[in-house]
């Protein structure tokens, strides 16, 4: 379960007092604090930054690391459909 809370970041260095608050979740299961779009996957166990969807293709989760990757291997596997449909398509004529 996801927590929200403010944390007031205070610059004791700086002499114009501005106090800067930012929103950060704060994750139940890994009892950590994690950025906003940050997401614990319930299949991995983990914390995951910028989670987009967990993969069981690919068998890990989509997210910050890894999400150029997964549309490489999308992409892939498109183009490995189209030739495979004009391959059929020319063995049938």
């Amino acid at each position: 379960m996801d927590f929200f809370k403010f944390k007031n970041h205070n610059n004791n260095n700086n002499n114009n007092n501005d106090d800067s608050i930012t929103l950060e979740s704060f994750c139940g299961e890994c009892l950590i604090d994690i950025p906003i779009r940050a997401k614990h996957c319930k299949y991995c166990k983990k914390c995951i930054a910028t989670y987009d969807h967990h993969c069981d293709w690919v068998g890990n989760c989509i997210g910050e690391k890894n999400k150029r990757l997964f549309i490489i291997f999308i992409l892939n596997h498109n183009l490995e459909l189209i030739l495979s449909i004009i391959l059929v398509n020319k063995n049938l004529n």
